[in-house]
């Protein structure tokens, strides 16, 4: 990849560091609450975002997103496919990112 186009590639993308205090920021909760598993239709809406956002600001690869929030990178595409779907209500904090 020619240098130029690589820097723009990597400046698109956050540290993340950062994208995950932006992410607690928007959705109002803690880093424990990002990581916490919890069972049934819509359950915890911020993991769900947290997935979403580092995808979409992070060159973090499935597995790395699961490591992060303590998922799997199976539970991760399953997010993923859903979000994909426009079936979920996190969609004002999609937008606000």
């Amino acid at each position: 990849m020619p240098r130029k186009l690589e820097s723009q590639v990597e400046s698109r993308f956050m540290e993340v560091d950062k994208a995950l205090e932006r992410i607690r920021r928007t959705a109002g909760v803690n880093m424990h609450k990002l990581r916490k598993a919890e069972r049934g239709p819509r359950a915890n809406p911020a993991r769900r975002f947290a997935v979403w956002a580092l995808r979409n600001a992070t060159q973090l690869t499935q597995a790395e997103i699961g490591d992060t929030l303590g998922m799997s990178s199976s539970q991760v595409a399953h997010v993923l496919r859903r979000l994909n779907a426009k079936e979920e209500p996190i969609s004002s904090w999609i937008a606000e990112w």
